[in-house]
């Protein structure tokens, strides 16, 4: 609706529109939607706007006539939809996702078997290791450097112990 000039909702006194299918598959609305001195029949194939007329003044009794015709002329009764052409859009994914990346490592501080690792990736944070084991992990904030001195104090403290 967004190619045809703006109708503000205040002044709209009704408005009717019936959805379906063309013989050739195209997915159709049809509007009819009548303000206090104007009615409109808009037309739309596949949510875009192709067509609208004006009824205004002594032709407005000719708008629901119009309505009904177009209905009768472009909707068939039953949608005509394929089995097959719906289970092979729906197998193919629209777009193809690469292998993710994985997360780059940066030893920040090493004493014996601990150490304190950045892992920067999707989102940053320090962990905390002994050996290949994952002790504490904490999200990178904007205090980043309280939060990496405070991972270092807690393995010096665990190495002391």
């Amino acid at each position: 609706m967004a190619q045809f000039k703006h109708i503000p909702a205040a002044r709209i006194v009704a408005q009717t529109s019936v959805e379906g299918r063309t013989a050739a598959g195209e997915l159709v609305r049809i509007a009819l939607v009548e303000t206090e001195r104007v009615t409109y029949l808009q037309r739309f194939v596949d949510g875009v706007g192709t067509s609208m007329t004006q009824y205004s003044g002594a032709r407005q009794g000719e708008a629901q006539a119009a309505y009904a015709q177009a209905q009768a002329d472009e909707l068939v009764a039953e949608p005509v939809v394929e089995a097959e052409a719906v289970a092979e859009a729906v197998a193919q994914p629209a777009r193809l996702r690469g292998p993710s990346r994985p997360d780059a490592e940066t030893q920040v501080w090493a004493e014996g078997d601990l150490e304190v690792v950045m892992v920067t990736g999707r989102a940053y944070r320090y962990d905390l290791r002994r050996g290949a084991d994952t002790i504490e992990s904490l999200p990178a904030t904007r205090a980043w450097r309280t939060e990496r001195k405070a991972l270092i104090t807690k393995a010096a403290g665990l190495l002391a112990a």
